[in-house]
């Protein structure tokens, strides 16, 4: 052998480390692209957005979207999208889009 265990230990673990963090960089790297050029950075000349998404059972959701300025709640099932109702409330329907998606949890919050 070439040389002692603990030295082949540290060697797998630092380019491991080294593999990380260029993995890490290549990431936001793509995060900070996505947001210049991509769909994203696009996001207020869309007519359709979804303001926020609240589970219900696995695989059905109550989807809050603004629609062209009008807020509508949707049941979105995996076959299905229906109509729940449609926000008439001007004061709720603005406070739904001041919120958009601030409520978004989980792994990919921290790529928006």
């Amino acid at each position: 052998m070439n040389g002692s265990y603990a030295y082949m230990l540290f060697k797998a673990v630092f380019s491991l480390a080294v593999v990380l963090a260029l993995l890490a960089i290549f990431l936001y790297g793509l995060k900070a692209f996505m947001k210049r050029f991509g769909r994203r950075g696009a996001q207020q000349a869309e007519p359709v957005r979804v303001l926020s998404v609240y589970p219900l059972d696995y695989k059905k959701s109550l989807t809050v979207v603004d629609v062209a300025g009008t807020v509508l709640v949707l049941g979105v099932t995996p076959t299905s999208v229906n109509l729940v109702t449609k926000i008439e409330d001007g004061d709720a329907a603005e406070e739904l889009k001041r919120l958009g998606g601030a409520g978004h949890r989980g792994l990919f919050r921290h790529f928006r």
